[in-house]
């Protein structure tokens, strides 16, 4: 094979055939480096100010980042499945009814509290069938410094959002695993997945969920059970970013934090849910997914 030896433009030299070449970093010459140096560097318009204010109207907010402006058209996908949705009236819970119908799931949106520890039973039992449960739990808290986290505090998290958990699973695993089919999403947060001074409360209890989460999901996986959570932060929903807020200062100023810079659409949130609650996600087992636009990993 003939060899080619050649020079780009950024001062690096190829050897060998082109198909198996080899870097190797040589100076640039005085004339490339006279090239580069008269490249004109762009200059901001003289109106930014006012393009900055036209994209805000058109969809982009004030950081700069353009926001989706509507979800994908549905393709059926959860055709002739039955959902079950705790707390649909709250959290996320509307935005994943709608989305999970479009797609033509036959949906059960449930909209009890849970406090009582026979009610998930109860619920299961009257769904009947259940191919899909998505677990949307949520739990009114404020920040509190842990030296006056009351126990009553302490267990009202876990009341409200450990314990249901917990017991929906127990009540709809027994179906799933005769079946050998079944989906539960747990829509939990990304507040432990990160270090928060005063919510030690409501991030160890999500944090309880999503090791729940990992290790039934690791259990029934044999069983063609699919238990997966969305670790989710800065999403719009009926209790927190609501739309008409994310233009203010205080949220602009939370933006800074997000890789994304800006929040995330309800919709978006419940087209995630209706991946996991398809067939595309049978290999996803006992995952905890981050959905919080780079401002929490699993890292």
């Amino acid at each position: 094979m003939l060899s080619t030896r050649r020079r780009s433009r950024a001062g690096v030299e190829y050897s060998g055939a082109q198909a198996n070449y080899a870097p190797k970093d040589v100076p640039e010459s005085r004339d490339d480096v006279l090239r580069s140096r008269r490249i004109p560097r762009p200059r901001p318009p003289h109106n930014l100010g006012q393009q900055v204010l036209g994209a805000t109207r058109a969809g982009i907010n004030t950081l700069g980042y353009a926001r989706p402006m509507s979800a994908p058209a549905p393709t059926d996908r959860l055709a002739g499945r039955r959902v079950l949705v705790t707390m649909a009236d709250r959290y996320t819970g509307p935005a994943v009814v709608k989305r999970l119908s479009d797609e033509g799931a036959a949906v059960i949106a449930d909209t009890g509290r849970y406090l009582d520890p026979a009610e998930p039973d109860a619920v299961v039992a009257n769904a009947g069938r259940v191919d899909v449960l998505v677990i949307n739990l949520i739990a009114d808290w404020r920040p509190t410094p842990a030296v006056d986290t009351t126990d009553e505090d302490w267990l009202a998290m876990f009341d409200r959002l450990v314990h249901p958990t917990m017991r929906f699973v127990r009540a709809v695993l027994p179906q799933m695993i005769e079946r050998e089919a079944g989906k539960i999403i747990v829509v939990t947060s990304a507040a432990p997945l990160r270090a928060m001074g005063k919510s030690s409360s409501y991030s160890t209890a999500r944090a309880a969920q999503n090791a729940y989460v990992r290790s039934v999901g690791a259990e029934v996986a044999r069983h063609n059970v699919q238990i997966n959570a969305i670790a989710q932060a800065y999403v719009e929903s009926i209790d927190a970013f609501q739309r008409d807020t994310w233009e203010s200062e205080a949220i602009q100023r939370q933006l800074r934090q997000v890789p994304a810079r800006r929040i995330a659409e309800s919709w978006e949130q419940a087209e995630l849910v209706s991946f996991l609650a398809s067939s595309s996600s049978n290999f996803i087992a006992g995952q905890v997914l981050p959905f919080a636009g780079g401002w929490a990993t699993n890292a």
